[in-house]
């Protein structure tokens, strides 16, 4: 049986690395681009999903420049923070999936009912191993963040923060729901799905998750409520610490991959291989000042039986 490694990482700001002069790139931070073209070949991954990621044209020119034989799928055409998926194209047929980012309406904590949208539109791609068929699902996802600003009055700090998480749980409760129906509904591959990338959440209760009574990890990876939907994650996060994918805030898990039962129970293709999660943060050392080189996130990977 084939195996394939999948990887997410945000590459801060990673469209820094490229710029566009009329119809022409020129590459720009030249030694931190080398850097991190060199930890993109030391992960040697079939799949990676990118957050805060470039356009698509500029991320094609940065590939090529440093020799990097991936193909390109993104969520959006913007110049910043936007999805991508690198995938080897001689193993593997990735095929965008449309995904309904339209507002919608939910109650979180003991809110009245409010509109809600994704900070930035998940992006969704099935995955096919094109030696053996085997299929699957990857949703790349990068929510609010939590950080709000300095020059705000304590009590404008106060109601952001507690907005900014909501904003998680809301996207989380709705990328799952999204998901799930299109594996009731029959879609090839989506019993087995994985979702992937910055939650910009850990598994510990912060002071204003403790007020709202919920966690983003929470709403990503469901309820003991509806224990058939619980997905798994590729990290041990059961010491309520994880292992540190960022400096900020001291260092906690903030990038994540969780993924279906079926993945761990498959006795066929697609199947999740067992005790293969790892933080890479060996591949991103820490400089000088405490803060990881180069990007402010390590990768996170999982092997898959294809």
């Amino acid at each position: 049986m084939s195996k394939i490694k999948i990887t997410t990482w945000n590459i801060y700001f990673s469209w820094k690395l490229v710029k566009k002069e009329g119809s022409r790139f020129k590459l720009q931070q030249k030694a931190r681009g080398e850097n991190i073209a060199e930890v993109i070949r030391k992960m040697d991954a079939d799949i990676i999903g990118i957050q805060e990621c470039m356009s698509p044209s500029s991320l094609k020119f940065f590939l090529k420049q440093h020799d990097l034989e991936y193909d390109v799928l993104l969520n959006d055409d913007n110049t910043t923070y936007n999805l991508g998926l690198l995938y080897r194209s001689d193993k593997i047929k990735a095929s965008k999936v449309n995904f309904d980012a339209t507002p919608w309406r939910a109650k979180v904590g003991d809110e009245n009912r409010r509109t809600y949208r994704f900070a930035r539109k998940p992006l969704m791609v099935k995955i096919t191993y094109k030696s053996t068929g085997s299929e699957f699902v990857v949703a790349v996802v990068h929510t609010k963040s939590k950080r709000v600003d300095s020059d705000l009055s304590r009590e404008e700090k106060y109601v952001k923060s507690i907005d900014n998480r909501k904003r998680i749980i809301a996207a989380g409760d709705r990328l799952r729901e999204i998901m799930w129906k299109k594996a009731q509904a029959g879609n090839s591959g989506f019993d087995k799905f994985l979702i992937m990338g910055d939650f910009n959440d850990h598994v510990s209760f912060d002071y204003y998750e403790k007020i709202v009574l919920r966690s983003g990890i929470e709403s990503f990876i469901g309820t003991v409520l509806d224990p058939e939907r619980i997905l798994y994650s590729a990290i041990n996060l059961s010491d309520g610490k994880g292992i540190p994918t960022t400096p900020f805030g001291g260092g906690v898990q903030l990038d994540h991959i969780i993924y279906t039962q079926s993945m761990i129970t498959a006795r066929g293709n697609a199947g999740v291989v067992n005790n293969s999660g790892k933080v890479r943060s060996d591949l991103v050392p820490l400089d000088n000042d405490g803060k990881q080189r180069d990007s402010d996130h390590a990768p996170v990977e999982v092997l898959i039986n294809v």
